[in-house]
């Protein structure tokens, strides 16, 4: 096919098709380039911030549990108003979720409903203990509070696990994406230098061959070789 071009097409095909070459790979880089940035800003705005939540909510948790502990142990229910204040805590933190693009609300009403339950039952538990109660119905109530304790921190544990799994997906992404635009980019050298070589050979061919006829038909009639 090339063969059939005229000089002058071919040399025209030079630059265009380097330029081509140029303008496939700065495309593929400007596109793996925006999907790395929204990859990150998904990645900084919201796995780490679910990542950082979780922690908090988790370590709030053991906290209120600590104290309603202390309180039975000392009987002092002044230690409530503390767990009071970690619950506030808490439940600022969860309702900061709801800003967080990957946090579905279902799940954040979710936790908060079972955080409620939880500290309701856990705190009326907890005063029966100082008043000295007895009997199967505080029992019940204890084991309860705790059966609610771990239900809201496995809750708790599954938040950050599918935090942790799905920024290193996200993560994978944007290596994922690099790595094609780098193939890209390769591939679009291998393929345009190649075909510029064999345009570049044909046109330095087209050239060479009809001057080294000159030369020869020059070196003919020097040698006084006229036929």
């Amino acid at each position: 096919m090339l063969n059939r071009l005229k000089l002058a097409q071919k040399m025209f095909l030079l630059p265009i098709l380097a330029g081509l070459a140029v303008l496939v790979i700065f495309i593929a880089i400007q596109i793996s380039s925006a999907r790395t940035a929204r990859l990150v800003e998904r990645i900084d705005d919201g796995y780490i911030p679910k990542l950082d939540l979780s922690r908090d909510l988790v370590e709030t948790l053991a906290q209120i549990q600590r104290g309603f502990q202390d309180a039975a142990a000392a009987a002092d229910p002044e230690i409530l108003n503390e767990t009071d204040q970690l619950r506030e805590g808490f439940t600022t933190r969860l309702e900061d979720a709801r800003n967080n693009p990957i946090i579905e609300a279902s799940d954040v009403d979710l936790l908060q409903s079972s955080f409620n339950k939880y500290y309701e039952l856990a705190r009326g538990t907890t005063l029966r203990l100082i008043n000295q109660e007895t009997g199967d119905s505080v029992f019940t109530a204890f084991q309860q509070m705790r059966s609610d304790y771990l239900s809201v921190k496995e809750s708790l544990d599954e938040f950050a696990e599918s935090a942790r799994g799905e920024a290193d997906l996200a993560v994978a992404d944007v290596k994922s994406s690099q790595k094609k635009a780098r193939n890209l980019v390769i591939l679009v050298m291998l393929i345009s230098g190649g075909v510029l070589g064999v345009l570049s050979f044909t046109v330095t061919r087209a050239i060479v061959k009809p001057l080294a006829e000159v030369v020869r038909v020059a070196d003919q009639v020097a040698n006084g070789d006229l036929t």
